[in-house]
């Protein structure tokens, strides 16, 4: 999974492409509103897919460089928090290299010194089946200059930029894009740079502000050793506005087949269509009595077809049809 933060900017540069982003986004399995829920997720697969057709579709060879540039690492959320405000760009990458996955499981980034005073930045795709990598790939390794601008300030220039497969952009888009020599069909997606800019001390860190970041994350996720109806339940709750939120889905993202996953919830007492049904009941009674959305809005919203669905589950819930539960909600 990755977080929709990571569709920032689509809508925006599909339209001045000249085409209407809601087509692209059906045809990816994903609702068209989706950028705006920021405490969403949808499957890397999905993205993946989302920019590789919307630049064949648009016929766009640059759509992911491109894309990057209405992206910044204030996508990562609090992750960017860690970054910006560590002493040296080589303590922001550690801080990377642990905290990513709260921004996304789908991938992984490294740092690692070479053998003539240069170290290697390396972005990898580890989810597994993502057939469509080259737009993705692009996409990420330009939002990674940016950070690297921001850590190392805007006049920074990688020593070379590498990407694991052919220019299907002219070579002058690339070199005008990261300002340096560009290597194609490398054996890894990412940058070299000079080890004395990334051990240079940074101004304006504050190592109070990287502790309450870190703080949070920590303290906010799903602890590794909790049961499986507390990661099912997470998932859930994060899969739910993307209209994905499926066994399969959900089974995929935890590495087991569906009915494994079924049998070890039944041994903790729960079903998947319980979980499913729990989470549902608390974002309709979020929606419902703590927001102005439509009915129509808020059953799409908890992954239903029909306003006449939300309006029998809100009865079994609440015994009140939702517009009876909004009427009752406390001033």
């Amino acid at each position: 999974m990755i977080r929709s933060a990571s569709l920032q900017g689509f809508d925006t540069l599909v339209t001045e492409l000249g085409a209407d982003p809601a087509p692209l986004m059906l045809e990816a399995g994903l609702r068209p509103d989706l950028a705006a829920d920021r405490e969403a997720y949808l499957p890397y697969r999905s993205l993946a897919h989302l920019v590789e057709n919307a630049s064949r579709t648009l016929r766009c060879p640059d759509f992911g460089l491109r894309l990057a540039q209405y992206q910044g690492i204030e996508i990562l959320g609090a992750v960017a928090m860690i970054a910006r405000h560590a002493p040296t760009a080589a303590d922001a990458m550690v801080g990377l290299n642990r905290y990513t996955q709260f921004y996304s499981t789908a991938f992984e980034v490294d740092l690692h010194p070479l053998d003539d005073g240069r170290s290697r930045y390396t972005f990898t795709i580890v989810a597994a089946r993502v057939p469509e990598r080259v737009q993705v790939l692009e996409l990420s390794l330009g939002v990674s200059l940016d950070l690297f601008r921001i850590l190392l300030g805007d006049d920074f220039r990688p020593r070379r930029a590498l990407l694991p497969h052919p220019a299907v952009a002219p070579p002058a888009v690339y070199h005008a894009f990261f300002d340096c020599p560009v290597t194609f069909d490398a054996a890894v997606c990412g940058f070299d740079i000079d080890q004395a800019q990334l051990e240079r001390p940074r101004r304006g860190d504050d190592p109070e502000v990287r502790r309450l970041a870190e703080r949070y994350l920590e303290t906010t996720a799903v602890p590794v050793g909790a049961d499986l109806h507390t990661h099912v339940h997470e998932l859930v709750d994060r899969l739910l506005p993307t209209g994905q939120a499926t066994i399969a889905t959900v089974a995929q993202h935890l590495g087991l087949h569906p009915r494994t996953l079924q049998r070890r919830l039944r041994d903790e007492a729960t079903t998947f269509e319980s979980v499913l049904d729990g989470v549902r009941r608390d974002r309709a009674e979020q929606y419902v009595c703590w927001s102005d959305r439509t009915f129509p809005q808020i059953a799409t919203m908890l992954g239903y077809t029909e306003q006449s669905t939300l309006s029998r589950a809100c009865r079994r819930w609440f015994g009140v049809p939702p517009q009876r539960l909004r009427q009752g909600r406390p001033a």
